[in-house]
């Protein structure tokens, strides 16, 4: 079985070589799709760990718009109608 399959092999390396390197080519793809992926979710982690008080962001807008807020606001924010969740 190995003999058979060393034969096919070596007997196209053409073949052979154009098949590695596209599983090749593939496989660091997907490695590269899945740093560059990590690397953003820790930049935006320490990015909105870094900003002081509170971020609010209104749901459902087209375009994400943040405002800061002094943390002692929490308790106030928290019993206004429609916030959902208040977290610093």
């Amino acid at each position: 079985m190995w003999k058979f399959a060393l034969r096919n092999l070596l007997s196209r390396p053409a073949r052979s070589a154009l098949s590695l390197l596209g599983l090749t080519v593939a496989i660091a793809g997907m490695v590269g799709l899945f740093s560059v992926a990590r690397g953003l979710e820790r930049t935006f982690d320490r990015s909105f760990k870094s900003i002081p008080g509170l971020i609010v962001m209104q749901a459902g807008a087209p375009i994400p718009l943040f405002s800061r807020l002094p943390k002692d606001w929490k308790s106030d924010l928290e019993k206004v109608p429609g916030v959902h969740v208040v977290a610093p």
